[in-house]
């Protein structure tokens, strides 16, 4: 089932503001990694996203789900994030 999603560069951007802001190196490794992500995306149900950590995995999903949100228009089937339980807190996820 080949999908329809684009990656918004032009209304996305990775890297943060002001005292938040990461090295540009840094922030355009997250954009392309999430644009591979989004392409990947077109042909195969699912991917893998795994890194060191403090690579900007999370940014990196957010950014994935923000481009396929943006592409369907927020039209669009469930998305899953998969997270280890101690992260949500309570061990619960929100519907």
């Amino acid at each position: 089932m080949a999908l329809n999603w684009t990656f918004p560069r032009d209304s996305l951007t990775l890297g943060g503001i002001g005292d938040y802001r990461i090295a540009d190196e840094d922030a355009k490794r997250q954009t392309a990694t999430a644009q591979s992500i989004v392409s990947r995306l077109q042909e195969q149900p699912g991917v893998v996203l795994a890194d060191e950590v403090g690579m900007g995995k999370t940014y990196v999903a957010l950014a994935v789900i923000a481009a396929v949100l943006l592409s369907t228009r927020r039209r669009t089937d469930h998305i899953v994030v998969m997270v280890p339980p101690g992260f949500v807190g309570s061990g619960e996820v929100a519907a």
